[in-house]
């Protein structure tokens, strides 16, 4: 436990205790947020950097989209229907899902043809 993230799950689990959870609930309640988030890795996300010798403009930047549905979801990924296309998103590729509305790196939302500039 010497990572910040791994030292913010354990306070963040601490305090859903101290708020009447048992340990097993907090815990299971903070790993589903951490899936929920995209990182799918209980907590844990290693610092990303992009490769070497490449330009990337887009590098942390995001994409935001409002207008989709839920079809499926898998270990690592959720199917979306957009724009009437259904389109497989991978949890790693996604920063924020809460249901209505789901945000995306630049990378992933060009890959899949959702937009050509970036929005963040």
């Amino acid at each position: 436990m010497n990572s910040p993230q791994a030292k913010l799950r354990q306070v963040a689990i601490d305090a859903l205790v101290a708020r009447g959870m048992t340990r097993g609930e907090a815990t299971t309640a903070i790993d589903k947020l951490a899936n929920i988030v995209g990182n799918g890795t209980g907590g844990e996300r290693p610092f990303q950097s992009p490769p070497k010798n490449k330009r990337f403009s887009d590098w942390g930047k995001t994409f935001r989209i409002e207008h989709f549905e839920e079809l499926h979801e898998s270990e690592n990924a959720y199917l979306f229907k957009i724009d009437d296309r259904e389109i497989w998103m991978p949890k790693s590729q996604i920063s924020e899902y809460d249901g209505s509305t789901l945000i995306v790196t630049v990378w992933i939302a060009k890959k899949k043809g959702l937009t050509t500039q970036t929005c963040h």
